[in-house]
């Protein structure tokens, strides 16, 4: 990969393009944050089980559940859609690839006063040529996350990748519908991605889940779109109509 975008001020009008199409596809960039508390490095989240166990408390407060594996589910998935929006959306309208592994990257919480998004300390662009290129700047990351929260918590794997693909899925929408000159080329790239383990599989033919995020779960929660349960089915429906084992329904993966 080759530098595309060199000069600061080059790399931050992409990054600001690309925050246009909305929240999720931020990346925050300002030097005056790094010293925040609620700044939260990559490396520590994925250094034992204490940092991120803080993070899965905040989400599980939030959600008001206390079932770890819910709060696992929302958490990672916000993680991963404010990862691959604003790099899905760079490489397909800017023809530019944000660097993500092996540099300062950041976890600016919900609880932030801005909001959540991934923060980098020295943002840089470089040209791709192959899906594999951005595969690794959107898996590498996320890898080590998955496997931290399965180091703390009873979560499904497949269940985590889903996250990633329904992301990939969403940000897909998202730039086709408001850059329609990038609809092709980012359709091609997430299919790509998409048929790439570990992802290959979380999607039906139908573009639907394979696995369910666990939302109904929430009090007074429902099922997603693209729910393999169905869409948009009260979390009390859901749970009625599962076998009864003499614990709490487990739910699908």
């Amino acid at each position: 990969m080759d530098p595309v975008l060199t000069t600061p001020g080059g790399v931050r009008a992409v990054l600001a393009d690309t925050a246009l199409l909305g929240p999720a596809f931020t990346f925050a960039v300002d030097a005056e944050e790094a010293g925040r508390a609620h700044l939260v490095p990559l490396a520590r989240l994925l250094d034992g089980p204490g940092v991120l166990r803080t993070q899965l408390d905040a989400a599980a407060e939030t959600l008001r559940t206390h079932e770890d594996r819910v709060a696992a589910s929302w958490l990672y998935g916000g993680m991963a859609a404010r990862l691959v929006a604003p790099v899905l959306a760079a490489a397909t309208v800017h023809g530019a690839l944000p660097v993500l592994t092996g540099v300062d990257l950041r976890w600016r919480g919900h609880d932030a006063p801005r909001g959540a998004s991934w923060w980098l300390a020295s943002p840089r662009l470089v040209s791709w040529r192959d899906p594999d290129e951005l595969h690794g700047e959107i898996v590498g990351p996320l890898a080590g996350l998955a496997a931290a929260l399965l180091d703390t918590v009873a979560v499904s794997e497949r269940l985590l990748w889903g996250e990633v693909a329904t992301a990939v899925a969403k940000a897909t929408r998202v730039v086709a519908t408001a850059r329609p000159a990038a609809a092709t080329p980012v359709r091609a790239l997430a299919a790509a991605l998409l048929d790439r383990p570990p992802l290959a599989g979380t999607r039906t033919p139908g573009g639907g889940r394979s696995t369910c995020c666990l939302a109904y779960r929430v009090p007074g929660g429902h099922t997603c779109a693209d729910c393999p349960l169905g869409a948009g089915r009260a979390g009390a429906d859901v749970l009625a109509r599962r076998p009864r084992t003499g614990r709490a329904p487990a739910g699908p993966d």
